[in-house]
């Protein structure tokens, strides 16, 4: 089961992040879908940032 973490991305205000035990999702509402991000390799900060910067490529 996953739980929405309340967290603002800016430039991308209708994300959706949210976590399980081992994993995190970020989803900035693009229609690319949600990308999930193992706890164990990433920070949610880490996974936030990969995500925007892969956005922007």
């Amino acid at each position: 089961m996953k739980t929405v973490i309340e967290k603002t991305i800016k430039g991308f205000e209708t994300a959706i992040v949210s976590e399980n035990e081992e994993s995190w999702f970020v989803d900035l509402n693009t229609g690319m879908g949600e990308a999930e991000y193992p706890k164990a390799d990433f920070s949610l900060d880490e996974a936030i940032e990969d995500q925007v910067n892969w956005k922007m490529e």
